[in-house]
């Protein structure tokens, strides 16, 4: 189950606007070009058009986030509340009966058991830091959404290296209007199936 790309209309007008600019652009340079060698006043007309057309989709990305956008950022926010592990933070963005999955989908953790689990490893393998290496997200409906997150986790002990892993977070709209994360599925680690063993 990994996320489905976006859909490339609102991606590029909303989310990553700067291929549609671009294409605006050399166009708008086209026609000012051919309208000054014709000496054509409707040519300049358009290339003018194009150019706004260039400027209204910069605005619409500027000013219109998309509830893709907000996943990701929500997901952002989640990282960083495990480096180092903020347990409040990371609580009001999982669901009280949230569920930690392994990589067949079977339930390991359910609830209060993640945090406290979380905060357990904190003790055995602090974090140094985490980096999103890339993050993509499928709304699946107006209420849900799943992220499909590829980390690179730096331990304290071992700041010479990263332990790659990859998960897939499955999002809900609650009835507050927050969003917050129902299920994490831990997918890969170091490129393998991880074991309910790995967590102490």
């Amino acid at each position: 189950m990994t996320p489905a790309p976006p859909p490339l209309l609102p991606h590029l007008l909303f989310e990553s606007p700067l291929p549609l600019v671009f294409v605006l652009a050399a166009v708008t340079l086209t026609l000012m070009v051919i309208a000054r060698r014709r000496n054509s006043h409707r040519l300049l007309l358009l290339a003018g058009g194009v150019s706004v057309a260039a400027l209204v989709v910069v605005l619409l990305a500027r000013y219109v986030t998309t509830q893709r956008e907000v996943i990701n950022q929500l997901t952002a926010r989640l990282v960083a509340a495990t480096a180092p592990l903020d347990e409040a933070k990371l609580n009001a963005m999982l669901h009280p009966d949230a569920q930690l999955l392994g990589p067949d989908g079977q339930l390991w953790l359910r609830g209060r058991q993640i945090s406290e689990r979380l905060t357990a490893l904190a003790w055995v393998y602090p974090i140094q830091s985490q980096r999103v290496r890339s993050v993509a997200t499928e709304m699946r409906n107006d209420t849900q959404a799943i992220t499909a997150l590829d980390l690179r986790t730096t331990l304290a002990h071992q700041v010479e290296s990263t332990e790659p892993t990859t998960w897939l977070l499955t999002w809900e709209k609650q009835a507050d209007g927050n969003w917050r994360v129902t299920s994490v599925q831990w997918v890969t680690w170091r490129g393998q199936s991880p074991v309910a063993g790995l967590l102490p």
